[in-house]
C-alpha cells in the first residue's frame, strides 16, 4: 500500500478517510480514499501531484476540494474531484486552503487579497470578506468564519467574521504562531 501519508481527513459521516500518499521519496503524491477499517483503498484519478494539500470533504461526502500548485503558471488553485466519476475541475484560480460551508453551497478560501467566499458549485461570485488571511474555518451554523491571523502578518491571533465580512470578535490571548488552523466545536 501507499507510504508517506499526509493530510488525512475524515469524511463527514466518519466512515472514510481521504489522504495524499506516495510509495517512495521523490515520487509525486496521489489522492486516496479508504474505509476507516482499512478496506476499499481507492486511488482517485491517475494524476500525480507533488504539491497538492489541504483536503476538504463536501458535507454530502461526494467530493473533495484541495490546493494544487501549478508549476507551468506559477500559482495555486483549488480543485474539486467528484469521487464517483473521478472527474476533476479547477474550481478557483489563485486560491488555497479552501473549506466547504456546512451546507455545502459555499467555499471559504485564502487568496492574495484575503479570505474570500465563492459558490461551491462552480467557484463563481467570489466576495472578499476580509483582507486578513490565514486558514479560514466555518462555524457549524455557517454564519461565521474564523481566520488565524491579521492583515500584513500582524499578530492578531484568531479573528471571527460574519460571512458578510462584518468583524465579530478578536479572540484574545492567542498568538498567530500558535493558532495555525482554527477548528470550531460542534
Amino acid at each position: 500500500g501507499p507510504q508517506q501519508v499526509r493530510d488525512p481527513v475524515f469524511s463527514p459521516d466518519g466512515e472514510r478517510i481521504a489522504f495524499f500518499a506516495r510509495d517512495y521519496v521523490g515520487q509525486a503524491f496521489r489522492l486516496y480514499v479508504v474505509d476507516v477499517d482499512g478496506a476499499n483503498l481507492q486511488s482517485i484519478l491517475d494524476a500525480h501531484y507533488s504539491t497538492a494539500e489541504n483536503l476538504s470533504w463536501s458535507p454530502d461526502g461526494r467530493s473533495l476540494i484541495y490546493d494544487r500548485f501549478e508549476p507551468w503558471d506559477g500559482f495555486t488553485s483549488i480543485y474539486r474531484v467528484d469521487l464517483e466519476t473521478e472527474t476533476e475541475v479547477r474550481l478557483i484560480e489563485f486560491g488555497y486552503a479552501g473549506r466547504y460551508s456546512p451546507d455545502g453551497t459555499m467555499i471559504a478560501y485564502d487568496s492574495a487579497s484575503g479570505v474570500r467566499v465563492a459558490r461551491a458549485a462552480d467557484g463563481s461570485d467570489p466576495v472578499t470578506i476580509t483582507t486578513m488571511f490565514g486558514n479560514p474555518a466555518w462555524s457549524p451554523d455557517g454564519r461565521r468564519i474564523a481566520v488565524n491571523y491579521g492583515a500584513s502578518g500582524a499578530n492578531e491571533g484568531i479573528t471571527v467574521f460574519d460571512v458578510d465580512g462584518t468583524r465579530v470578535q478578536r479572540v484574545h490571548g492567542v498568538a498567530w504562531e500558535v493558532a495555525q488552523y482554527p477548528v470550531w466545536s460542534s
